[in-house]
């Protein structure tokens, strides 16, 4: 059975009780940075969920009761392995005992390792192991072995087994680093006394035979001799400590232990070692080493180019006499299409106020009031309820609505049209009092140059953070808090700007040229957006909808790497082929993307959003064409809906809805209808077919659209 990383990383949180950052990296094992809270976890391909649970407790152990200190100021003479050893012991102690449940977890997940010999002890003699090799397997494995200790080993197994702090743990790990010295100096000590003893009673034989003269060279020789042995002595121990974990072909194979070498080196954990190698082969080579990222924020009073600035330069660029025929010339068409949508936005409203009313309607309930009903005192003997009811309705919600409208140079072509359907929801509501802004997004350097001529950047390089483009602006082109006239005077100039660009005129101003498609970027911003919207309108329901004609492009993510020239650190910019976003905030790590696949990347971005503000709906509204359905359904459709389903109601209806995109709703626009007029109009003199053929085709057209609406209001209300 795979592991989900994903439920092992809210695991983690839960037992840690905290946000714990946690990280799936192709590492031999886990680890825990206390400092910085970040719990790694390995990519083993072969780990069972029993395994990856007693790695994630015993990690979550070292988060919860292992101090933030460096021990070795204090205490620079004991080994890691000491330390590490006698410390493993007491959080694994103090989860089971925090989390009665883990018991059986650390015991099935030791029961695994030991039976794939994950110490290289199968074919080993505990006795010839170190000590501290064999507290190792008995807090771990001993369940399964008998480890054999002497009555001074074992006062040590009791003093960790009660060991509560770290400093006991230093304690103990000290003592345990004396005691381990003091056995090999006494094992050290007869040998070089007898050594000494055969010298001496060497050297009084000699002296009684020989003379003194005799006497003094042979002593001399003798020293010589030792001089010699005892060089030969240290370079074989230099020597041996060279070739120390050499192994040789012809030696005996005790599962990865030597017998003769388990006194080299007391101070030494070898099981664990052997523990480390074993976990290099259960590492997924093969996986793709995984960018962890967050999202950045956006300095708003640079990021957002102000509603005024952009329509005070609009007038200035169309005040000019010569292009006043032009203007009106383009405005030609914006009275006759008002009219036309006047019972669209009607329709738009009395669906609004039904559906708002029928769900107040379902929320209202009945209360007592206190007051006695002396209608019902008579029956005080069979009826405990003997007050007066009053219903309650509450209060509606107040709405609001974002929209994002895409400004990119491939929207050319649908550019009135779309902004046609945004017209009709900003009438909307006006209507019914709902505040609005409406943003574009940009990637033009010229649209912010007379706003910002410094370039102050949007937000703050850094390394693990996702990098947007620097040129990346959000328009504020319409708002909510202008008067009526205003409103009514900005809405008409947007509508010479993009009849001017559909209708290939050529007339438009420096800072509103089409860019290319920041969307990316401008699902981050929301999470600035968002809140600043909400906290000035005082909204309760929010409703974020983007108007677009095609998908954006992922962003690349900072990384440290040093200048070429002068050899500083800064912050670089690059692509991974897995990229993971995580949420500081909930502590949620987001299904991973690759570089290349925005419709993924888009999910992500949107389940974030959702995540970090449930009453907001996020709506999207994509034209294409007939030829794009295809790609359409690919990257955002259900699966489970066959693709000759959703392209007979596309053909049928003009539009298809998506739920699996990470938006509350994806519909998918058919390039064809949103330039289509639905007014009934057909020519003098006009034969009864044509009339027959042109009432329909209108009916069709409303009908199609009114499904359109009405999925909407339901959404917004």
């Amino acid at each position: 059975m795979s592991v989900n990383l994903e439920i092992k990383g809210n695991l983690a949180r839960l037992l840690a009780t905290e946000n714990l950052v946690v990280e799936h990296r192709n590492v031999d094992t886990a680890s825990f940075d206390v400092e910085r809270r970040i719990l790694t976890l390995p990519n083993w391909k072969k780990a069972s969920n029993t395994v990856y649970d007693l790695l994630v407790s015993h990690e979550v152990g070292h988060a919860l009761f292992t101090d933030n200190i460096d021990w070795r100021e204090q205490y620079p003479d004991i080994p890691q392995d000491f330390v590490n050893i006698v410390e493993d012991a007491r959080i694994e102690r103090l989860m089971k005992k925090k989390y009665g449940g883990l018991s059986r977890t650390f015991f099935r997940g030791y029961q695994e390792l030991n039976d794939e010999d994950f110490f290289c002890v199968k074919d080993t003699k505990y006795e010839t192991l170190s000590l501290i090799d064999r507290i190792n397997l008995y807090f771990k494995i001993g369940a399964f072995h008998q480890i054999p200790f002497n009555d001074d080993e074992e006062e040590f197994l009791t003093q960790i087994s009660l060991a509560e702090t770290f400093d006991d743990v230093l304690r103990i790990s000290q003592s345990l680093y004396e005691y381990v010295n003091e056995k090999k100096e006494q094992q050290d000590v007869p040998s070089l006394n007898s050594s000494q003893e055969e010298n001496s009673s060497g050297e009084e034989g000699e002296n009684e035979e020989q003379e003194g003269e005799n006497g003094a060279e042979q002593n001399q020789e003798t020293q010589e001799n030792q001089k010699s042995e005892s060089k030969q002595g240290n370079e074989k121990d230099l020597n041996d400590e060279e070739n120390e974990g050499v192994s040789d072909e012809n030696a005996p194979s005790n599962g990865g232990i030597q017998p003769d070498q388990s006194d080299k080196n007391e101070l030494e954990s070898k099981t664990s070692r052997s523990f480390n190698e074993k976990a290099k082969q259960l590492n997924d080579k093969l996986a793709s080493e995984v960018a962890y990222v967050e999202i950045p924020e956006f300095d708003l009073n640079y990021l957002v180019i102000p509603n005024s600035h952009i329509h005070d330069l609009c007038d200035k660029y169309y005040s000019n006499p010569c292009l006043k025929s032009d203007y009106d010339f383009l405005l030609e068409d914006y009275p006759k299409f008002k009219k036309s949508a006047e019972r669209e936005v009607s329709y738009l409203v009395k669906e609004f106020e039904c559906k708002k009313s029928a769900d107040q309607y379902a929320r209202a309930t009945t209360a007592k009031t206190g007051v006695l009903d002396t209608s019902k005192l008579h029956t005080y003997k069979y009826n405990d309820d003997l007050f007066r009811k009053v219903s309650v309705l509450p209060d509606g919600k107040n709405h609001g609505l974002i929209f994002i409208f895409d400004w990119s140079g491939s929207m050319c072509d649908y550019l009135l049209d779309t902004y046609k359907q945004l017209c009709s929801l900003i009438w909307f509501c006006r209507k019914v009092s709902i505040p609005f802004e409406v943003y574009s997004f940009t990637s033009e350097v010229s649209a912010y140059m007379e706003y910002d001529a410094n370039h102050t950047p949007t937000y703050e390089p850094k390394e693990n953070f996702l990098i947007p483009e620097k040129s990346f602006r959000l328009m504020n082109i319409l708002t909510s808090q202008v008067n009526n006239r205003e409103l009514e005077k900005q809405m008409k100039m947007l509508w010479v700007l993009c009849s001017s660009y559909q209708k290939r005129y050529g007339y438009v101003p420096n800072h509103m040229q089409l860019s290319g498609t920041p969307l990316g970027e401008s699902m981050m911003a929301m999470n600035q957006i968002v809140p600043q919207f909400v906290s000035r309108y005082k909204v309760q329901k929010a409703n974020v909808v983007f108007l677009t004609d095609g998908e954006g492009y992922n962003n690349p993510h900072g990384y440290k790497r040093t200048h070429y020239y002068n050899n500083e650190e800064c912050i670089g910019a690059k692509y991974s082929r897995q990229t993971v976003i995580r949420n500081r905030k909930n502590g949620r790590m987001y299904p991973a993307y690759n570089d290349r696949d925005f419709s993924r990347y888009a999910k992500v971005l949107m389940t974030y959003l959702k995540d970090a503000f449930p009453y907001v709906n996020f709506i999207n509204f994509r034209i294409a064409a007939s030829k794009e359905l295809s790609g359409c359904y690919q990257q955002y459709g259900d699966s489970n809906v066959p693709y000759d389903k959703v392209k007979e109601q596309f053909r049928k209806e003009k539009f298809v809805s998506f739920t699996t995109s990470g938006f509350d709703k994806f519909f998918v626009l058919s390039s064809n209808s949103v330039n289509v007029d639905t007014e009934f109009e057909v020519e003098e003199n006009a034969t009864k077919a044509k009339i027959k053929n042109a009432f329909a085709k209108s009916l069709n057209n409303k009908k199609a659209n009114k499904k359109v609406l009405n999925e909407f209001i339901t959404l917004v209300s």
